[in-house]
């Protein structure tokens, strides 16, 4: 098969991780192609199979990459992971519909675009000292703002623009999320391995751009069995995952159900690249 893995035309090439699909790919007989998906030029009918990878600015060019994705269903050039999966996943409205499954996740309010509001509503709502907001499509920490209680006048005009841009989610700072965010990566729907993100001292975005590292760690069998429940939750099949979240009072919390293009870390554990390849040739029998 000719696979495309679809990145971006900032970043047109495999990243680091996922240059380590290539061999065990190409053992399989399978050639690989990294593909932008907001480059015009490509022909993508001469592809078997399209795998989102590194396409980390589609939240930037929310409508082009729906047409995009939409262009790729007409032409029926399988997609991984499942265009429909895909959708749904791109929103993180998405959390409230993990909820309603019994998934545990960092408590959440949804604010429509132009509503309005207060900061100290919210806070007495969620009765703490941070709050978090976020748009409801983002990627990467994307304007994201943290409040402090003692900011709910002086800095009530932020919030309110970012009101007037998009729809928001709205949580209570987790203090757990100082300790390290976890990730735990599944393939084919299978615990591989998970990561340890931790902020810098004064932060509390993990992304290494903002100073924070990353871990290969390990977790519980307790621990594995939550993520594994999160991603039971989902039907149909998955190439891969990623399952953000924190530990709080001995219980994982889901922070994002990662489906659409989420790092991996291959990197960090070697072996999950073999078993990436092994998943994605059991479903391509």
């Amino acid at each position: 098969m000719n696979i495309a893995f679809v990145t971006y035309a900032k970043s047109p090439r495999f990243t680091p991780s996922d240059k380590l699909l290539v061999k065990p790919l190409e053992s399989f007989g399978h050639k690989l192609f990294p593909a932008p998906w907001d480059n015009p030029e490509i022909d993508w009918q001469k592809f078997d199979v399209l795998i989102l990878r590194s396409c980390w600015n589609y939240h930037l060019h929310i409508d082009g990459f729906l047409s995009w994705l939409k262009k790729i269903k007409k032409l029926g050039i399988r997609l991984w992971n499942p265009y429909q999966i895909v959708l749904w996943n791109i929103d993180k409205r998405y959390l409230f519909d993990l909820e309603k499954k019994g998934i545990g996740i960092i408590p959440t309010k949804l604010i429509k675009k132009n509503a309005v509001s207060t900061l100290k509503k919210y806070f007495s709502d969620f009765n703490c000292q941070e709050l978090i907001v976020k748009p409801t499509i983002g990627a990467s920490a994307y304007k994201i703002n943290r409040f402090l209680v003692s900011e709910a006048e002086i800095r009530l005009k932020d919030f309110q623009q970012m009101l007037t841009q998009t729809d928001c989610l709205i949580q209570p700072l987790m203090k757990e999320i100082f300790e390290g965010e976890i990730s735990m990566i599944f393939l084919g729907k299978k615990f591989s391995h998970a990561i340890l993100k931790q902020p810098r001292q004064d932060e509390f975005r993990v992304q290494i751009e903002l100073g924070g590292t990353e871990e290969l760690t390990n977790l519980s069998p307790e621990l594995i069995k939550q993520g594994q429940k999160i991603i039971d939750s989902i039907k149909g099949n998955l190439l891969y995952a990623r399952v953000d979240g924190i530990i709080h009072d001995g219980k994982f919390m889901l922070m994002e159900l990662e489906l659409v293009e989420p790092h991996l870390f291959l990197d960090l554990y070697p072996p999950s690249a073999l078993q990436f390849a092994s998943k994605f040739e059991n479903f391509s029998k």
